[in-house]
């Protein structure tokens, strides 16, 4: 017998007597004897506990980088909102004011609350721990839209203009939403320093067969091709020293594989990059 070429890996999770889930790494390959027959399966499992606990402390570490970098711009967006209130509520202490103008006044107050409570609640979903929780139904146009305000105003100063081509009708995903937040908060901040001198980031998707794809694209500086097969490598950055870990790429595709779906890249070096990801509908 001999061991086929043929080999293949999945992940799923075994229950041990105590009722713990424990995450496997499962590498299959089917035996063959001198006919190319299958006479058997070879199976070799690998614990992924300690790689797990790894990727969280690290999606963490990450999470905070992001939001350093995105610091600034969100100040500002909480600050032009303020102002408006501010300036809208000196003029309804004036006795002379109008109705209509008071009404004027009370709906730009309003409006400016509800847009700072929007941007401190996506801001703390994203900010918050990420918890070990089963999958559930997730609006990922909403998901990605949040994510998108969080890094808008950034992309403002940046003279990037970020594009949308969403359904109309919401579309539900099988998923973890704080781990795929991470995954498309890496991928737009990848893409807007792709771009330092400005440029269109655009994100769409569209149903495909059995889920959904979701395409992030940029008109940044692009990947060199001799990089392609190694952007999703722990520790491989092209970055300058201090710049980058090498982390985020390998984590969004481990998310994605954790998903049971699929993230691709294209790229063409100074036109920029196409990623690609692929996830389940419910």
């Amino acid at each position: 017998m001999k061991a086929s070429k043929k080999s293949h890996m999945i992940e799923c999770n075994i229950e041990t007597k105590r009722g713990v889930f424990i995450p496997i790494a499962w590498h299959i390959s089917p035996m063959e004897d001198e006919m190319n027959q299958t006479v058997g399966i070879v199976a070799v499992g690998r614990d992924l506990t300690e790689r797990r606990k790894l990727e969280t402390q690290l999606l963490q570490s990450q999470k905070l980088a992001a939001l350093g970098v995105m610091a600034g711009g969100i100040a500002h967006e909480i600050r032009n909102p303020l102002t408006i209130c501010s300036s809208a509520a000196q003029f309804l202490r004036d006795d002379i004011v109008d109705t209509d103008f008071r009404k004027e006044c009370a709906e730009k107050i309003y409006k400016g609350i509800n847009r700072i409570s929007t941007i401190i609640e996506n801001l703390l979903k994203f900010a918050r721990p990420s918890v070990k929780s089963a999958m559930s139904c997730i609006n990922i146009i909403s998901l990605i839209q949040e994510t998108i305000t969080l890094v808008a105003h950034q992309a403002g100063i940046q003279k990037i203009k970020i594009k949308t081509s969403f359904l109309t009708e919401a579309t539900e995903v099988n998923g973890i939403p704080s781990l795929l937040q991470q995954v498309f908060m890496n991928l737009l901040l990848n893409a807007m320093n792709a771009m330092p001198d400005g440029g269109i980031l655009d994100i769409s998707l569209k149903i495909i067969e059995d889920g959904v794809a979701v395409r992030i694209s940029d008109t940044g500086h692009g990947i060199p091709k001799k990089y392609i097969d190694k952007i999703f490598d722990p520790f491989f950055t092209t970055s300058k020293i201090g710049k980058g870990t090498g982390l985020g790429l390998s984590l969004c595709y481990s998310i994605i594989n954790q998903h049971k779906g699929t993230i691709d890249v294209e790229s063409i070096e100074g036109k920029g990059s196409i990623f690609t990801i692929k996830l389940r509908r419910t």
